[in-house]
């Protein structure tokens, strides 16, 4: 989120990042990018039919493609339910609070 702090409406970071942390990250999405993209090749010269490659990997070709598209959605995913929880957890306090109260 921090990262991608400008795709995400926020004007500003919320703490600094450094080039070589931004760098590290994004050597880090590509590796598992290359990786799978190499798992689906080995997998092709396996069976050596696209048809029958497309029928049984679609999935997995559909989220090889997304995947650069959507890893903002993900780390907002992420976001979105630590958020829940903190207010969850501060709705849980408030009523511990009332319950000692009375």
């Amino acid at each position: 989120m921090n990262i991608e702090h400008s795709a995400l409406g926020i004007s500003k970071p919320m703490f600094a990042i450094t080039e070589q942390t931004i760098m590290i990250f994004d050597i880090i999405f590509w590796a598992i990018v290359c990786l799978l993209t190499v798992e689906l090749v080995v997998a092709y010269l396996e069976i050596r039919n696209a048809k029958h490659f497309v029928k049984k990997y679609w999935l997995e070709i559909i989220m090889l493609v997304l995947m650069p598209i959507f890893v903002g959605f993900k780390i907002l995913k992420i976001t979105i339910k630590i958020i829940k929880q903190i207010k969850i957890m501060k709705t849980g306090f408030k009523l511990f609070k009332k319950i000692k109260k009375s």
